[in-house]
């Protein structure tokens, strides 16, 4: 944040037991009617939850990928919409695709 503007972080902090818990800071300038910055204010929100929640579903996702990338059998993911989430090399092999299966992730898929 420069001076004068607001912004957003993410912090990882400490309470009083010694526990660690993740916060959102918001940070906004007040201007007095002259155009003057007088202060700024600021809101914490505990994220911890949040944070918790998004670091299962990595370590879930790199299990699921480790799993499909090692199959011996061809395996294509896509999303409602027709877009190929995630696919493997044996899937890439078996309908002789030249593409790389990363390559292939966010491609439309019919």
């Amino acid at each position: 944040m420069t001076a004068g503007t607001g912004g957003t972080v993410t912090l990882r902090n400490y309470r009083k037991d010694g526990s660690m818990f993740w916060n959102n800071l918001s940070v906004s300038p007040i201007y007095d009617e002259e155009g003057n910055l007088t202060h700024y204010i600021g809101i914490q929100t505990d994220i911890t939850e949040r944070k918790e929640a998004e670091e299962k579903l990595q370590a879930t996702t790199s299990r699921l990928t480790a799993l499909m990338e090692n199959l011996q059998l061809g395996v294509l993911v896509k999303d409602e919409s027709g877009k190929i989430v995630l696919t493997n090399q044996a899937f890439c092999d078996l309908f002789q695709i030249t593409a790389t299966p990363q390559a292939m992730r966010g491609a439309y898929f019919s």
